[in-house]
């Protein structure tokens, strides 16, 4: 349990040494309010959930930080009569320091192996069950739990209802009951995913998307095959030989000639090229230079036969450079011939024998290959089918098995909670009620829907009630090892059924309860004794708040 939190943050006039120690049971804090004055009440629970491992103390609407500054909280839990130590930095929610009695720093874990170790010292036994998977929705306070009741499984308002349904599976270790649907409904689902998403990136022909786009697909086979049997009345009796494997090694065959086409000429090209830049190289003969002397008189020969000669020379190196690759080139395109024959020949061999013309051989091609393309889509679309019924079907075994579950569940709570109204309501109320719906369409993958009524009193007042009874009895049908409950919870409920929810905290002897208060004078002597004693923590409006002042809520 919780024994003790500690905070130098912590300066009310009733805390010493910002320590606060804990006991099992009822733990109570007391504001001497007559209003809705802010001394920390809210903010001291939100403390106590930062020592369970929420975070809601830090990042809630209550603004702590940005008033108070930050500051680390240290806490003790004890199990099996050992303490152990630990302090929590508002500056660094992702890690939790191991620390000795006096709270000098000793190691540091993360939050996850805290929540982890924290849910091994409870007992719990699903480790697929995280601490605050289990604990949060029972911890109740203002900005860190939704104020609409109707969410009660939820520890904030932005939890996703189906995940809070299979974390209560699993605070009554029932989850692993439906562990197999689980794992087919998750399957089939990846593999609806999976065909889809292939069908998407056209990576399976499928262009049949309902059953009337079915109906389109079959005129257009029967379109086709009369047009193919026309083909084959009207052109050579080979054609009967042809079938999809021809169609489709005459189209490889067809793309790889283009290929080998185009690099042929590309070869030829680069030939060419080469060829024309040695011939660009060569310099002026004797005769040409005397052609130029006539036009030029002037000109200095026996420089130009100088300079010649050294172009020449430069010329020689850059021919041997181009006569290598020249030869390379050629090289290349005489084998690209043999392809280019090759393939040739391998395209004559693949048409039938006969006198059926290429341009109608082209055309029945075409066809064929359609046809079967068609014929794809069909099976494509059939196999969809059955990928979805197969989806659909998993989805509504689980949820089957699931409700069934939930149903034992239910009645397990409903008996406890009925056991227990009396003690609230003095049998005044109809007894509260836990129910669980199935998905209203059969493709919801799990139940997420869930509600508490009693009768048809759907009142701020007994929905209230009907919280209180369900936390405590979930509290003792499960490892939950603590709750907390802001003002919020009852602030609907009458004197009566106030002091009613108050009795029942006060029965419980192991576990622990946190709650808060802001004036006990309205309730019975007998109330009023059960708050006393089981109080941890005064707050006041005189110095008294839980930091030791309220200037920063107050105008």
């Amino acid at each position: 349990m919780l024994v003790e939190i500690q905070s130098d943050v912590f300066k009310g006039k009733y805390i010493q040494d910002g320590k606060i120690e804990f006991h099992k049971g009822l733990n109570t804090v007391v504001a001497n309010e007559s209003t809705n004055n802010s001394t920390g009440k809210s903010s001291f629970l939100l403390a106590i959930d930062f020592a369970f491992g929420g975070n809601t103390y830090v990042t809630g609407g209550g603004k702590i930080i940005e008033n108070i500054g930050h500051h680390a909280v240290n806490f003790a839990f004890e199990f099996k009569g050992e303490k152990v130590y630990y302090s929590r930095s508002t500056e660094d929610l992702n890690n939790v320091n191991v620390c000795d009695s006096g709270y000098s720093v000793i190691d540091k874990i993360s939050l996850k192996e805290f929540q982890k170790r924290l849910a091994e010292s409870y007992g719990f036994e699903d480790e697929s069950l995280t601490f605050r998977g289990a604990v949060s929705p029972y911890f109740r306070i203002s900005h860190k739990s939704s104020k609409n009741l109707e969410e009660f499984l939820k520890g904030n308002s932005m939890e996703n209802a189906r995940d809070c349904v299979v974390n209560f599976e699993k605070l009554f270790d029932r989850y692993k009951e439906i562990a197999a649907e689980k794992n087919n409904a998750d399957d089939a689902a990846k593999a609806k995913e999976t065909f889809n998403e292939a069908v998407k990136r056209n990576f399976i022909q499928s262009s049949i998307k309902t059953d009337s786009d079915l109906t389109a697909v079959y005129e257009d086979i029967n379109r086709l095959k009369e047009e193919l049997s026309e083909l084959r009345r009207t052109n050579d009796k080979e054609i009967l030989a042809f079938d999809s494997n021809n169609a489709e090694k005459l189209q490889a065959i067809e793309k790889k000639y283009k290929s080998i086409s185009i690099k042929k000429t590309r070869l030829e090209n680069k030939i060419a090229v080469a060829e024309h830049s040695i011939e660009g190289l060569a310099s002026p003969t004797r005769e040409e230079l005397s052609v130029l002397q006539s036009f030029f008189p002037g000109m200095n020969v026996k420089k130009v036969y100088a300079v010649e000669k050294f172009h020449e020379s430069l010329a020689e190196v850059l021919k041997l450079q181009i006569n290598d690759e020249i030869q390379y080139l050629t090289m290349n395109l005489n084998q690209t011939n043999l392809d280019f024959e090759a393939i040739k020949s391998e395209y004559e061999k693949a048409l039938p024998d006969g006198t059926f013309s290429k341009a109608a051989f082209d055309v029945y091609g075409k066809k064929y290959l359609e046809l079967q393309r068609l014929y794809e889509c069909i099976e494509n679309y059939k196999k969809g089918k059955l990928i979805a019924l197969k989806d659909s079907a998993a989805k509504k075994e689980l949820n089957k098995k699931e409700i069934n579950v939930l149903d034992e569940i239910a009645s397990q709570v409903n008996l406890n909670m009925a056991a227990v109204n009396g003690h609230i309501q003095n049998g005044k109320w109809k007894n509260p009620i836990l129910k669980f719906f199935e998905p209203k369409t059969g493709n919801a993958k799990g139940v997420s829907r869930y509600s508490i009524i009693s009768g048809t009193d759907k009142g701020d007042g007994t929905e209230s009630a009907n919280i209180v009874m369900f936390d405590l009895s979930i509290l003792k049908q499960t490892k939950l090892p603590a709750m907390a409950h802001d003002l919020f919870v009852r602030n609907e409920l009458d004197a009566e059924r106030k002091e009613g929810c108050i009795k029942l905290y006060a029965m419980e002897k192991e576990k622990q309860i946190f709650t808060a208060f802001r004036s006990i004078y309205n309730y019975s002597p007998e109330v009023q004794t059960i708050i006393e004693d089981s109080c941890v923590l005064k707050l006041s409006t005189d110095g008294g708040e839980l930091y030791g002042s309220s200037k920063w809520v107050k105008k």
